[in-house]
C-alpha cells in the first residue's frame, strides 16, 4: 500500500503537466463546463409531442402534490384564505399539524413546514413553465407552426402568472422568476413589487389564447381575462377590472348551474359555471391518490363507523361561518347582526344524548351543502351523529366540512381504492359566480349600488341571496 502511494505521488507532477497542456489546447472552461446532473437538456425537446409533454408537466403543481404533502398546498387555498379569515378552524386536534395552528393564531414563523412546502410547490411550477419557454427559445421544433408555438407560450405564461399570483398573495414581496434567470436557486432581489410582471403574463395570455380549448383544464381567453380582472381587484383598480368583467358577463359563455351543489359534484365537472378548473383523475391508467383532489384529503370527518369516509377531521367550519348563514324571514343576510345569536349547535353534547337540530330559524339553504352538522343528512352517507364524528370538539367545534365530499353512491366511479377522500372532484379555481361577485364589488366601489344589487339578486337555485363576504382567495 505504501509503495503504491509513493508511485502515485511521483506521477502527480506528470498528471499536472498533462492537465495544463489540455487546458492550453482545449480550454479549461470547456473541461469544467458540465450540464447539471438530474436535469434534462432542453435540446431533447425538439418535437411537438415532447414540447406538449413538457407543458403538461406545468399543470401538475396546481394540485399541490410535489412530494410536499398536497393537502396544505392545493388550489383550494383553505389554509391561506378560509382559515385565516375565520371561516374554518384547522380542526383535528391541537397537536396534529401544530404549524397550521400557528397560522390560525397568527403567530406563524417562517420556518414551519406548511409555508415551506407551499413555496416549494409554487416555485417548482414557475420553473417548469420557464423550462417550456427556454425550450422554445433555444431549440428548433420543426413540426410546430409559429401559431402552435405561440399558444404554448401563452399557456406557459398563464400558468407562470398564476403561480406567482399565489405566491404574491401569501408572501407579498416575492421574487419574479422568468426564463432569463439561469439559476433560480440563487437569491433574487425581492424588493420590487411584481404586480406588473403578473399582469403582463396574464395579459399576453388573454390576447393570445383561443376562445375554446380541445382539452378541459387548459386555460382559455376568458379564463385569462378573469385572472387579469382579479389581479386588478387586488390592486383596487376597479375601473379596469370592471371593463373585463363586463365583457365576460356579456359574452354569454357562462351561467349559474341550476343547483349550487352542481359545482361540488364530480359528475358535473367542467360545467357551464366553470371558467377554469384544476383537473384531477382517479381509477385511470397512470394515476393514484396523488392525482386526486388533494386539497381537502384531510378534511373528511373522523367517522369510525364509516371507514370509507373517515378522515383526519381538518377544516372544521367555525361558529362564525355557520351564524353568517342566518337570514331574515325574507332571505336577506343579517350582515350587521348575524353574530348576536348562535345558531343552535351540539357543542358539548354526546352523540348518545338527545339533540334536535334547528329546522325553524331562516337560513341560507347552502348551509347544509357546506357544513356537516348533527341531525342533518351528511349527503347520502348517513345522518350526521354529532360528536362521534368530531376528533376534538373543545378545540375546533361541532361541525365538519361537507362541500368537497363525494357522495357514497359515487364511490366506485369517482374514488381511489374505495376511499372517499381521494376522489375525482375537480376544483373550481374560477367560476362564474365569483365573476358576478367581483363585478358587484366593482360597481359598489365605483358608485352604482343598483347595478351591484342586480348582480347579487335573488338566486332561484337556493332561495337566498348572494353574500358579498366571499374571500377573494
Amino acid at each position: 500500500m505504501i509503495k503504491i502511494f509513493k508511485n502515485t505521488v511521483k506521477k502527480a507532477p506528470f498528471i499536472a503537466v498533462v492537465m495544463a497542456a489540455l487546458c492550453l489546447f482545449n480550454g479549461c472552461e470547456d473541461f469544467l463546463d458540465k450540464n447539471p446532473l438530474g436535469r434534462l437538456s432542453e435540446s431533447v425537446f425538439n418535437t411537438k409531442v415532447a414540447v406538449d409533454k413538457l407543458l403538461i408537466a406545468c399543470y401538475s403543481p396546481l394540485n399541490g402534490y410535489m412530494g410536499a404533502g398536497g393537502w396544505q398546498s392545493g388550489p383550494d387555498n383553505n389554509y391561506y384564505s378560509d382559515m385565516l379569515s375565520g371561516n374554518i378552524h384547522k380542526g383535528s386536534t391541537p397537536g396534529d399539524q401544530p404549524g397550521m395552528l400557528q397560522m390560525e393564531r397568527y403567530v406563524a414563523t417562517s420556518d414551519i413546514g406548511v409555508l415551506r412546502d407551499r413555496w416549494r410547490v409554487l416555485y417548482e411550477g414557475i420553473e417548469r413553465t420557464n423550462n417550456v419557454l427556454r425550450t422554445l427559445n433555444e431549440n428548433e421544433v420543426p413540426d410546430m407552426t409559429q401559431a402552435e408555438k405561440t399558444q404554448v407560450i401563452a399557456e406557459a405564461r398563464f400558468l407562470r402568472a398564476h403561480y406567482h399570483f399565489e405566491a404574491k398573495k401569501v408572501w407579498n414581496m416575492v421574487p419574479y422568476i422568468d426564463e432569463t434567470v439561469e439559476d433560480p436557486q440563487r437569491r433574487v432581489p425581492n424588493d420590487r413589487d411584481i404586480w406588473p410582471d403578473i399582469e403582463n403574463d396574464f395579459i399576453f395570455a388573454m390576447n393570445t389564447l383561443p376562445d375554446v380549448q380541445a382539452e378541459p383544464g387548459r386555460p382559455t381567453k376568458m379564463a385569462a381575462k378573469a385572472f387579469v380582472a382579479k389581479v386588478y381587484l387586488f390592486q383596487q383598480k376597479y375601473s379596469q377590472a370592471k371593463v373585463l368583467l363586463d365583457e365576460i358577463i356579456a359574452s354569454g359563455k357562462y351561467q349559474l348551474m341550476p343547483n349550487y351543489f352542481d359545482n361540488f359534484n364530480a359528475e358535473k365537472n367542467n360545467n357551464a359555471e366553470s371558467i377554469w378548473q384544476n383537473q384531477v383523475a382517479v381509477n385511470v391508467p397512470g394515476t393514484s391518490y396523488n392525482r386526486s383532489q388533494r386539497g381537502g384529503d384531510l378534511a373528511y370527518p373522523n367517522a369510525p363507523d364509516q371507514p370509507n369516509l373517515s378522515g383526519a377531521g381538518f377544516n372544521q367550519p367555525t361558529f362564525d361561518l355557520v351564524n353568517a348563514y342566518q337570514t331574515s324571514a325574507n332571505g336577506l343576510p343579517l350582515i350587521d347582526t348575524y353574530f348576536e345569536n348562535d345558531f343552535k349547535h351540539d357543542q358539548g353534547i354526546e352523540s348518545n344524548q338527545p339533540f334536535e337540530p334547528d329546522i325553524v330559524t331562516p337560513v341560507d339553504p347552502r348551509l347544509d351543502w357546506v357544513v356537516g352538522r348533527r341531525g342533518v343528512p351528511y349527503h347520502d352517507w348517513k345522518i350526521h351523529p354529532g360528536k362521534d364524528w368530531i376528533r376534538d370538539q373543545v378545540s375546533a367545534g361541532p361541525y365538519n366540512q361537507k362541500k368537497f365530499v363525494i357522495l357514497k353512491s359515487q364511490m366506485e366511479k369517482y374514488s381511489h381504492t374505495n376511499t372517499a377522500k381521494f376522489n375525482a372532484l375537480n376544483f373550481n379555481i374560477i367560476r362564474y359566480a365569483s365573476v358576478l361577485l367581483w363585478a358587484a364589488e366593482c360597481e359598489i366601489e365605483l358608485g352604482d349600488p343598483d347595478k351591484a344589487r342586480n348582480y347579487v339578486k335573488y338566486d332561484t337555485r337556493t332561495g337566498a341571496r348572494w353574500h358579498l363576504c366571499q374571500v377573494r382567495s
